[in-house]
């Protein structure tokens, strides 16, 4: 991926507080079109920054434990209904195959989510927040 280029930088005050607008323009590939990425930046104290990082852990946590939790009986839902499948009645079929395709989804998005909190571990993103909070 492309290093960023600067688009604008803006800085306003609103209701008397200062904020920081930044767009950029991101080439993801030679091929694609580019992205825009607007930040609207507001300088925060510590405190503030410590309270909400202390909150997007706990949220981290939340969803990551409840995502496992999930796992595990989609898992079995998903191998029982593939292994009903040749013998449900011709009555009950179309909601067998409701139940199979709503279930392998709902795997398929649960796993997303756990994919998507292992990224954020893998890329120490609390790591960086601490570091730039206490600097």
């Amino acid at each position: 991926m492309a290093s960023p280029s600067p688009f604008f930088n803006i800085s306003t005050i609103k209701n008397g507080r200062q904020f920081q607008v930044n767009g950029k323009q991101l080439a993801l590939s030679p091929n694609e079109p580019s992205v825009f990425l607007l930040t609207i930046d507001e300088p925060y104290s510590t405190a503030t920054l410590r309270k909400e990082l202390s909150k997007a852990k706990h949220m981290t946590y939340l969803v990551a434990s409840a995502s496992h939790e999930l796992r595990t009986p989609l898992g079995g839902i998903v191998s029982t209904l593939e292994i009903m499948k040749g013998s449900v009645s011709r009555d009950l079929e179309k909601y067998h195959e409701i139940a199979l395709t709503s279930s392998i989804h709902l795997l398929s998005t649960v796993n997303d989510i756990l994919v998507s909190q292992q990224m954020f571990h893998n890329l120490g993103l609390r790591t960086n927040w601490r570091r730039s909070i206490t600097s």
